[in-house]
């Protein structure tokens, strides 16, 4: 009796012991609110994994418990660029929020991809690591995501009077605006006044044309809300907001001064020409004499100004500028029409007019004709089963240069079958015909313009 009572004594005390090793290996402790043995987790970042970012943002990591503050660092959080390139930075631990956050030491560069890392190193406060390395991609926009600057100048002038009725409101920005965002809801006039809302070709000018005359001695006020975005999508930070007064008796407005409505290149295009000429079409005819090198300009790259010649074509109301040579490949080029330029009645532009392009990375001129062919031109006794075969002085794309585009007929117009091949260089292109030749027959090859080089640029005429 007394041994099951010591054996039963032994075994309450084995499984209280039992429950006490327990309670010390569980996933929490006695608040119950601290994983211990459980991996901590990565549950959020921003920015957003594939999200376009600012390139001023701070890269963030919630971990789903307390982290070891000393284990949240430059080594177990770090930041890749372009080529794996590591971006130098401070890395910090929020405890309440339990955040690590990496602040770069510079604005991250503008459309680029960035991998960011934490490591296994990371643990929590009991020492468990994450059980593997937590990994995400971001990349920032093309933009540096400044708020956008409210109107730098408004027809008619904020406080005026004596506005004829017949009068259109007027918003220039100072950067390219989003023309879809500049509506009925966002640019209003009130009280109760309708009409329609057009921009000029730089987006950055937009005028409010009422439906009908407004009412004299009127106070109207004009709006633009935060609705209104700057072409990378930035928002006003507030609404924009002027008055202006009618006048008390009829008047006619003085007509609006010239635009510019059509620019080329165009606004924000890429891969253009080199040799390009620029040109900016306006709305009524200009005065010549205010078309110039003073009043059009070239820029690029940065702020280096383009050697040019500037025309004006008064038949179709355009200015040219006509580049001294060839612009630079791959290059940002910023064009600008100055309020010098003014029409026939000595009304300027309101403000200057300005948009980007940027070249593209090959020459854009039609490549050169083949420089030798097999057989030659005008060679005669030919041996029937004879190649035919064009060498071109640079690369061409292989892909345009085919049985349609190289051809060889005869007699007559009878088409020849065979196949076409190019060399490793892409420069030798051979016909081989799928039989012998006809004897004493007169054949003809011809390269056709769909024939291009290795820039996509094409033959300017058929060879034959």
């Amino acid at each position: 009796m007394k041994v099951m009572r010591r054996y039963n004594d032994l075994m309450i005390w084995f499984a209280a012991f039992l429950l006490v090793f327990s309670a010390g290996c569980s996933d929490h402790d006695k608040a119950g609110s601290n994983q211990i043995v459980t991996p901590p987790i990565v549950i959020s970042v921003t920015p957003l994994a594939t999200a376009s970012a600012c390139s001023n943002t701070l890269v963030t990591a919630t971990f789903s418990k307390a982290m070891n503050p000393a284990t949240i660092n430059g080594t177990t959080f770090t930041l890749t660029g372009p080529g794996a390139a590591a971006v130098s930075g401070a890395v910090t631990y929020d405890a309440p929020s339990d955040t690590a956050t990496f602040t770069s030491t510079a604005t991250l560069a503008l459309g680029t991809a960035y991998t960011a890392t934490i490591t296994t190193g990371a643990t929590d406060k009991y020492g468990n690591a994450l059980a593997a390395n937590f990994v995400w991609s971001f990349t920032t926009k093309a933009n540096p995501c400044l708020i956008p600057g409210p109107p730098s100048a408004v027809t008619p002038p904020n406080a005026s009077s004596g506005a004829c009725p017949d009068t259109v409101i007027v918003a220039t920005f100072p950067q390219p605006m989003d023309p879809s965002t500049l509506n009925a809801t966002t640019f209003t006039v009130s009280p109760g006044v309708t009409g329609t809302i057009t921009p000029d070709v730089t987006d950055t000018v937009f005028t409010f044309t009422p439906s009908s005359a407004l009412t004299l001695s009127t106070i109207y006020t004009v709006t633009i809300t935060t609705g209104a975005t700057d072409s990378f999508g930035d928002a006003l930070p507030s609404n924009y907001v002027w008055t202006f007064t009618t006048a008390a008796a009829p008047c006619t407005a003085p007509p609006p001064g010239p635009t510019v409505i059509s620019v080329a290149p165009p606004v924000g295009a890429s891969l253009i020409c080199p040799n390009t000429i620029v040109t900016a079409t306006f709305s009524e005819a200009m005065n010549p004499l205010t078309i110039d090198g003073t009043t059009f300009t070239l820029m690029g790259p940065g702020t280096a100004a383009v050697a040019g010649a500037v025309s004006y074509d008064a038949s179709t109301n355009t200015a040219i500028f006509n580049p001294a040579s060839s612009l630079a490949l791959s290059t940002i080029y910023t064009a600008t029409i100055t309020t010098g330029a003014q029409d026939l009645l000595g009304n300027a532009l309101a403000s200057n007019v300005v948009w980007t392009f940027s070249t593209g990375a090959n020459p854009c001129l039609p490549p050169a004709p083949p420089v030798s062919v097999t057989p030659p031109i005008g060679a005669t006794l030919v041996c029937p089963n004879a190649l035919v075969a064009a060498t071109f002085p640079q690369a061409m794309n292989p892909a345009t240069i085919n049985t349609t585009t190289f051809t060889v007929t005869g007699p007559g117009t009878t088409p020849v079958t065979g196949t076409v091949t190019a060399d490793s260089t892409n420069k030798i292109f051979t016909f081989t015909p799928a039989s012998a030749l006809a004897l004493s027959t007169l054949y003809t090859a011809t390269i056709t313009t769909g024939a291009q080089d290795a820039f996509g640029n094409a033959l300017a005429t058929d060879y034959l």
